[in-house]
């Protein structure tokens, strides 16, 4: 019962704080042209005075005219209600013409009285009196209506027409910008989740080929993969991870292989100081690893040695995978499930700002090299420390 009454509460209080928002951005532009509009009115009226000494005169007029137009910013979020509650409710234009003159009917007549306060009460023109009995006439009546109509509500209503414009175009944006990033991220996880049976089929024949001839070594590696399994399935929805996260993740790997290779797999970081927190795409590693250990270590006869460097490059992060195999094959690097899911998941959260690199070491070895954009200023300045620059 209590949920089902704090739900409406707290829905009508975010509806609430999103109308007192936009009242409040529609106020802001309403008096910033209500001061600016003030001030070039009375200078307009300054302009054609006959005597330009009299300094008096130009602050009654500004005086005068921001009160006016102040008014009509006071009163403009009331407008711009009307005017988004017709196009809501969808009156047709007759309707909205009838609505709005019955609105300005009323706000004009008040707009007559504060005039009349201005003129003779507030700021009285200096060496001109003005009386109510001048100001109480149908003629006066009919001037001052009909100059507010085009002074101000009419320009409050094109100023609606436009903010609306403006909101409209800026609402799509950020739902064609939510909608691309919604579509980016199911790609994402789409990708990622091709890795999973993929991962799952290589560890279950390395269980099948040593539960007969070694069930101690075949037992290890289930109860590390049961740990890893969980890892994965914990981030399943998860598109980034930081860096600390995703080195747990592939060191858990990394020793299913070691138990699986009788432990003649050598593993080693090299792990530059502040790049653990750095957020990276969710399972990247993982592939390029089990490339190293496939198409290099996998292939020598007394066991390999994989290494993991990690560290800050120019405008980004650098996570390097190096084996002493063989090397990649002559005709090129490996285009297997991995290299390309990791291709393909890049292009989607980075376009063209992310890169993985494949290349043979000398004398022999293998390196992919993984560069991740990040967007931190201070990193653009980040030069590549003297240890790493000899190995790129």
């Amino acid at each position: 019962m209590q949920t089902c009454t704090r739900r409406p509460l707290r829905k009508s209080m975010t509806a609430l704080k999103q109308r007192l928002a936009k009242v409040e951005e529609q106020m802001k532009w309403a008096l910033l042209f209500a001061m600016v509009l003030a001030f070039l009115t009375a200078f307009r009226d300054m302009a054609a005075m006959d005597d330009r000494q009299e300094l008096v005169i130009w602050i009654w007029g500004f005086a005068a005219q921001l009160t006016l137009f102040l008014y009509w910013a006071l009163v403009a979020p009331l407008v711009l209600h009307v005017m988004d509650w017709i196009r809501r409710t969808g009156h047709n234009k007759l309707q909205a013409i009838a609505i709005h003159l019955g609105l300005y009917g009323f706000l004009g007549s008040l707009f007559y009285g504060v005039v009349g306060l201005v003129n003779i009460k507030l700021w009285p023109m200096y060496g001109n009196t003005f009386t109510w009995a001048k100001l109480i006439t149908a003629k006066t009546f009919g001037v001052i209506l009909l100059n507010s109509a085009l002074k101000y509500y009419l320009p409050v209503l094109l100023g609606g027409i436009l903010y609306a414009y403006y909101r409209g175009m800026r609402e799509e944006e950020l739902k064609a910008s939510e909608l691309k990033r919604q579509l980016s991220e199911s790609q994402f996880r789409l990708l990622k989740m091709q890795l999973h049976p993929h991962f799952l089929f290589n560890a279950l024949h390395s269980i099948s080929a040593l539960v007969y001839t070694d069930p101690a070594r075949a037992d290890r590696i289930i109860a590390q993969f049961s740990d890893l399994l969980r890892l994965s399935l914990e981030t399943t929805e998860v598109v980034m991870v930081p860096l600390q996260e995703e080195l747990q993740y592939v060191t858990k790997y990394l020793e299913i292989e070691r138990i699986r290779f009788s432990d003649r797999l050598q593993t080693s970081f090299s792990i530059e100081p502040g790049t653990l927190s750095v957020d990276v795409p969710n399972l990247i590693l993982q592939p390029l690893v089990e490339n190293a250990i496939k198409h290099g270590t996998s292939k020598l006869s007394g066991g390999g040695s994989i290494e993991i460097k990690v560290y800050k490059e120019r405008g980004g992060l650098v996570i390097a995978v190096e084996d002493n195999g063989p090397g990649f094959a002559k005709n090129g690097a490996p285009g297997g499930v991995g290299t390309r899911n990791v291709c393909e998941r890049l292009q989607r959260l980075y376009a063209f700002r992310a890169r993985l690199t494949m290349k043979n070491l000398q004398p022999h070895g293998a390196r992919q090299e993984l560069f991740i954009p990040v967007d931190d200023v201070g990193a653009l300045f980040e030069a590549r420390s003297a240890e790493h620059r000899a190995i790129s």
